[in-house]
């Protein structure tokens, strides 16, 4: 697993699209994702953007600003707490590479084309409610676990620090880049879809939600 997020970091901070996929961090809170996620965002600066969650909700109005944000960006990070009811057809052209979503700027008189490139990851606490039997979008979820519980730590006495990121961010910056881009060729060859845990993770995921 661990082999496999260098993998998909190493992704996210290049330009490449052509894997068509989007990245589902799923886990318990309190265990590192958002931290790792914004430090990356750092790491991108302007290439990277974080929007609401509304950019991935079925008829939400909202979401017309939300992805327009997404213009120019090689990283979409999301951060849901709950379920999202996800919108198809949004994921298929933000994960297709070929088509552009026309939205407009609020107070804008004219619409804005925007081409769907940007590598989308959501750091979800459960998994999102999409339709599964739209075998397009199956293909392209990647539901990665996040099997470490950061409260088992609090039980043994461990304190967390709630300025962990920032202080990642001032200090160890140049070093978390390196590491990615050392640990993130050498396995690169792998690919993004041979671990194990994936295609569990998907299929669980199926199984709970056609019930």
């Amino acid at each position: 697993e661990r082999s496999y997020l260098f993998r998909w970091l190493l992704y996210c901070l290049s330009g490449d699209t052509s894997l068509r996929c989007w990245l589902v961090n799923q886990g318990e809170g309190d265990n590192g994702k958002s931290v790792l996620w914004g430090v990356v965002q750092e790491i991108l600066g302007d290439l990277a953007q974080k929007v609401e969650a509304s950019v991935l909700k079925r008829n939400d109005s909202s979401h017309n600003s939300n992805r327009l944000l997404m213009r120019d960006r090689r990283l979409t990070r999301i951060e849901e707490g709950g379920r999202t009811d996800v919108d198809v057809e949004m994921i298929k052209d933000a994960t297709g590479g070929e088509r552009s979503y026309e939205g407009r700027y609020a107070g804008a008189a004219r619409g804005v084309k925007v081409a769907m490139v940007s590598k989308i990851v959501v750091n979800v606490n459960g998994a999102p409610n999409m339709e599964v039997r739209d075998r397009a979008v199956r293909r392209r979820t990647i539901i990665f676990p996040w099997r470490v519980k950061v409260a088992d730590l609090k039980d043994r006495g461990v304190v967390l620090d709630p300025l962990l990121r920032d202080k990642i961010i001032e200090n160890e910056l140049p070093g978390v880049l390196q590491r990615i881009l050392r640990e993130g060729r050498a396995v690169w060859s792998l690919g993004l879809t041979d671990s194990d845990h994936i295609p569990e993770g998907v299929n669980a995921h199926i199984r709970k939600s056609v019930k």
